[in-house]
């Protein structure tokens, strides 16, 4: 039986080096490292799904940088990066960069 932590490891393992080479561990099998990833990216969806609901996030609304870094609990330069990348979406008006609420939501779910 594996623990949590060498599931994760497991899962990682196959995503950098693909199924097949992670199999030949030994540990696992083919099948059962699709089911391990399947398992681990439903738990990181019903993961961001609840992050969502507790971020009450209004999609009409327009947010400051300084909100919306709050919002995504990340530091305001580090958005201007993700703006600066196109990760996220941002609006200028005069001076001020703001982003619409639906913009953040979207982000959370691509990521």
């Amino acid at each position: 039986m594996l623990t949590p932590a060498q599931k994760l490891v497991l899962v990682q393992k196959a995503r950098q080096m693909g199924l097949r080479a992670a199999a030949q561990s030994g540990e696992l099998s083919v099948e059962e490292l699709e089911a391990l990833i399947t398992e681990a990216d439903a738990a990181a969806f019903a993961y961001w799904q609840s992050k969502l609901q507790q971020l009450s996030i209004q999609p009409y609304r327009l947010y400051t940088i300084e909100e919306a870094a709050t919002l995504l609990r990340i530091s305001p330069s580090f958005l201007r990066k993700l703006t600066k990348e196109g990760e996220i979406t941002s609006r200028r008006i005069g001076r001020r960069t703001l982003f619409w609420g639906e913009d953040i939501i979207a982000y959370v779910k691509r990521c």
